[in-house]
């Protein structure tokens, strides 16, 4: 079996670079809105899709390798990684941490066995935009220490759950990021030419 010429694996390892970098993106832009945790994830599932239909498209592969499935099961979880360290570097930044009530709370499907989604309140009164999710444990009345993004509409998180270093969020997207090229290296660099 031939082997992709340097040149062309360069120019496709380039497009699903971008195409990967464009996801994270946009799957960045999805957890900074309204949506709970679960229809996140969903939208986040669909831009992957996009994205690696597009790089298929794009670059024209007729086989399907074992190297080229494992760097695609490798993007998706590198593309989820926006949805959960997004949220958290944007409390970092402008986050405000007060001890919130517990007001409610309910079971959402697809959350997780031991996952509740809690509606609170400020000191002052005032609901808080969004739900926290976190394990269960926490009952209506309870105070709970949190961060909330007092002008936007990131959902609350535990303040255990915010590291308040922003470079160190920065540094594990473009680490998990980095992760996922060689295994698209191989997939194109073993990529049949027989696409004529």
């Amino acid at each position: 079996m031939k082997e992709t010429p340097p040149s062309r694996a360069g120019r496709d390892l380039l497009v699903f670079a971008v195409a990967c970098a464009v996801a994270m993106a946009l799957t960045g832009a999805i957890s900074l809105t309204a949506l709970t945790v679960d229809w996140a994830i969903v939208a986040a599932t669909l831009t992957w899709t996009g994205a690696m239909l597009a790089v298929v498209l794009l670059l024209r592969w007729r086989k399907n390798t074992v190297l080229l499935t494992v760097a695609s099961v490798v993007s998706y979880f590198v593309v989820l990684t926006p949805l959960f360290l997004v949220p958290s570097m944007v409390l970092s930044l402008r986050g405000v941490e007060m001890n919130a009530t517990v007001v409610a709370s309910e079971y959402a499907p697809g959350v997780g066995h031991d996952d509740l989604l809690y509606s609170l309140t400020a000191p002052d009164g005032a609901a808080i935009t969004g739900q926290l999710r976190a394990p269960s444990g926490f009952a209506v009345g309870d105070k709970v220490a949190v961060v909330v993004d007092a002008d936007g509409p990131v959902r609350p998180m535990l303040s255990s759950e915010v590291t308040g270093d922003v470079w160190s969020d920065v540094f594990t997207l473009l680490f998990f990021y980095a992760v996922t090229l060689p295994f698209a290296w191989l997939a194109i660099g073993r990529r049949p030419t027989d696409d004529a």
